[in-house]
């Protein structure tokens, strides 16, 4: 075996290490603000992930170190920054924020893998860290870092969960944002407020693939009146409340006549992943044949069987 040979079998080895810690071992993700300037958007101490991109803070002083080092100019200057990290499913912890924690550092490579895919080697200085990394592009004005982010979105659109090498077991966020020289103001500071905040942002969540007989009993089709606590504390499968109608756009996933013979309805899509109430959400057979009828990943969660039942009573 050559030492690059094995120099990818020990990273590999390190990556399925990593994956497999239980979640009180990982690291968790405590990354702040990229600027002070978004300091008024985090939300008790936790940075607030819907609408700012966290940085850690060795990565922080790295870029402003490296940003610094380029001014002043006067020609354009724009920044791409990526932060990715993994969540807890709301019914894993009774508390009110769903902690979140470092991706392996194996995930984060083959994310950047993707983004390397669509940028010239020649127009970019990345800088990368354990939680996330940002990309400097000399020369590239606002209009041109645009057309970048969008490429870059679409190509790390292309990850599954279940492709990446280990396959997912936790739902994983990636956040996008860019900045742009001169349009952001004439500071490091305003570049910096302007990169931190969220112009795209996709989810990656893992697939249920137990077998049938490793389904918890919760997650065979329950009684009326049953006690909803029961199922929804099953990770495997989550409890649901069904909306009283369907998106039109859901629906036309699963013909009608498929969703009544498996007892089941399309209640959300993300990405390449398709969230369905089941009656049975146990039912690996059923899962497949949802799987080869939309093409997409299923993510099955337990509903109220009457409330499935008011909705296949109202054919589409």
């Amino acid at each position: 075996m050559s030492r690059k040979e094995k120099a990818a079998a020990v990273s590999s080895l390190a990556c399925i290490k990593d994956s497999k810690l239980p979640a009180q071992e990982l690291e968790h993700c405590d990354c702040l603000p990229f600027s002070p300037l978004l300091y008024s958007m985090q939300q008790d101490g936790i940075a607030d992930h819907e609408h700012m991109v966290p940085v850690s803070l060795t990565l922080n002083n790295r870029v402003r170190s490296a940003v610094r080092a380029l001014f002043p100019r006067s020609t354009p200057l724009s920044l791409l920054l990526l932060h990715i990290c993994q969540q807890e499913y709301a019914h894993e912890a009774a508390l009110p924020e769903r902690r979140r924690y470092h991706a392996p550092s194996g995930v984060l490579e083959q994310v950047l893998i993707n983004v390397r895919r669509v940028i010239r080697v020649g127009d970019r200085h990345m800088i990368q860290e354990s939680a996330g990394a940002i990309i400097i592009f000399p020369d590239v004005d606002r209009q041109g870092i645009c057309s970048i982010v969008e490429r870059v979105y679409n190509s790390i659109d292309l990850l599954q969960a279940e492709t990446l090498i280990p396959p997912l077991t936790r739902e994983t966020a990636i956040v996008l944002g860019i900045g742009s020289y001169p349009d952001a103001g004439i500071s490091i500071e305003d570049l910096l407020y302007q990169t931190g905040r969220v112009v795209r942002r996709l989810t990656l969540r893992p697939i249920i693939t137990f077998p049938p007989h490793e389904f918890p009993e919760q997650c065979q089709r329950f009684p009326v009146g049953e006690p909803e606590q029961a199922v929804a504390a099953s990770p495997a499968c989550p409890l649901m409340a069904l909306p009283q109608e369907l998106a039109q756009h859901l629906k036309c996933l699963i013909p009608y006549q498929l969703a009544h013979e498996l007892q089941c309805v399309p209640v959300g899509q993300d990405q390449h992943t398709l969230t369905v109430a089941m009656a049975h959400p146990g039912n690996m057979a059923s899962i497949r044949r949802l799987q080869g009828e939309t093409g997409l990943n299923i993510f099955p969660v337990a509903c109220r069987s009457e409330e499935l039942a008011a909705l296949l009573a109202r054919q589409w």
